[in-house]
């Protein structure tokens, strides 16, 4: 007989010598394989917790010995598998040391609500729920009963309540409300599994010496104990206690007055300085407060002191730019440029501009034509009206020659080139209007 155990142990389990890693939810029943299933197996099956304890016995001979242990022809599950359950399966014939198959590892597969103290919590139940069980965190052996569709009795006396339109409600939460919760069915399978964190309130206040500093808290959180930390001190000091000032600060309460909804500060001096701590009657922190001098944090002023500098470098960069553009156009204007030669104009070779003298009454006034440059090479002499032929000069200062008039009758030869002999001139002016004589 001990070695169709032997030969049976060998072909089922013999390869698991490595250990098989399954995972199941938190809360969520968990079916174990075929071949540890009777009538096929029929030994022992023991379980280890991973956080610890002695082994336990499951089952043994096909028959349940752990009330968590549900036991059926071909079935056998693990109900309500929580967090300490994690562990080892073992299995075992007659009195041979256990051998280890099966390593079973917890998730957190609950859906999870985060929530601040004193915040109210609604949430709506899954259809075909009977049942609303709660485990706290502290506590995983502890399974609480909240809510029994089939027995309103033992809805009594306990957090929250299940409102008419199947909504779980619970008012002002706190840390000891942390846990999770089971909503099942009528058989204790479970439908959903929502994991409650409360957190503390945390607030931080600047103020100045001399102030009057108000610090408001949460109503429900009913007599509060305050602890405080200052500064330039290590050791807690417990101001109040149970909505109480302390006997030994007297000189502090003094300065101070407590409010249904708060607590001010007046006159602050340095050593009012620090951390507060509002703590509830079971112990839970309902809001920190940080009281500060009202100095930014040290990143604040090393990003503020990066930023000059950046702009520093940025300007120096420019007007070093702007800098060098400027010289450069400066050394461009300095370099010498050659003069454009000026326009020379020559009778009889350029186009004739045409100019008017003032209107007169005088019919003997006539417009004069003085021809206009076209090229700049020099041209033939000009025949004045007398008749005399001059090289005229060439006009300084300007494109256009000067306007020249002439009367009738009158003639006013042009000036002879410089060296030239002149006896042979005569100057002679005549005018019928002035020859009076």
């Amino acid at each position: 007989m001990s070695l169709l155990y032997a030969i049976v142990t060998f072909f089922l389990f013999g390869s698991s010598t490595c250990l098989e890693l399954v995972e199941n939810c938190y809360g969520k029943t968990y079916k174990l394989p075929f071949a540890y299933r009777p009538p096929v197996f029929t030994g022992k099956l023991y379980f280890t917790p991973n956080k610890g304890g002695s082994l336990k016995l499951l089952m043994e001979n096909g028959e349940a010995r752990d009330p968590r242990v549900k036991v059926s022809i071909g079935k056998v599950t693990f109900t309500d598998v929580k967090e300490k359950y994690g562990g080892i399966f073992s299995i075992a014939y007659r009195d041979e040391t256990p051998l280890d198959v099966i390593t079973l590892k917890v998730l957190p597969c609950s859906e999870l609500v985060e929530k601040y103290y004193g915040n109210n919590w609604f949430y709506d139940s899954p259809e075909e729920r009977k049942l609303l069980d709660f485990t706290p965190d502290n506590d995983t052996d502890q399974l609480l009963v909240l809510w029994n569709r089939t027995n309103p009795q033992s809805n009594k006396g306990v957090r929250g309540r299940m409102s008419y339109s199947d909504t779980w409600q619970m008012a002002c939460v706190t840390q000891s409300d942390n846990g999770h919760y089971y909503f099942r069915k009528q058989d204790g399978t479970v439908l959903k599994t929502v994991q409650l964190l409360v957190k503390g309130h945390e607030v931080q206040r600047s103020a100045t010496v001399g102030d009057d500093l108000f610090i408001s808290y949460l109503v429900c959180g009913g007599s509060w104990t305050l602890k405080f930390t200052s500064d330039t001190q290590i050791e807690t000091i417990t101001l109040m206690k149970a909505g109480k000032w302390s006997k030994d600060l007297r000189s502090r309460s003094n300065r101070a007055s407590v409010f249904p909804n708060g607590i001010q500060f007046h006159s602050i001096d340095n050593s009012d300085f620090g951390t507060y701590k509002f703590i509830d009657s079971q112990g839970n922190v309902g809001m920190t407060v940080w009281v500060d001098h009202g100095f930014l944090p040290t990143y604040v002023y090393v990003c503020v002191i990066v930023g000059i500098i950046l702009v520093l470098i940025v300007c120096c960069c420019c007007v070093k730019k702007c800098c060098c553009k400027k010289s450069s156009t400066k050394r461009d204007r300095s370099a010498p440029q050659t003069a454009a030669a000026p326009a020379v104009y020559y009778h009889d070779v350029n186009q004739p501009v045409v100019f008017y003298a003032a209107p007169t009454t005088d019919d003997s006034v006539q417009p004069v034509v003085s021809p206009a440059p076209a090229t700049t090479s020099p041209g033939p002499s000009v025949v004045a009206s007398g008749g005399q032929g001059v090289t005229p000069a060439p006009s300084v200062g300007s494109d256009v020659p000067e306007p020249r008039f002439e009367l009738k009758g009158m003639s006013f030869p042009s000036a002879p080139p410089l060296g030239s002999d002149t006896s042979h001139l005569s100057d002679v002016y005549n005018s019928d209007k002035l020859n009076f004589l």
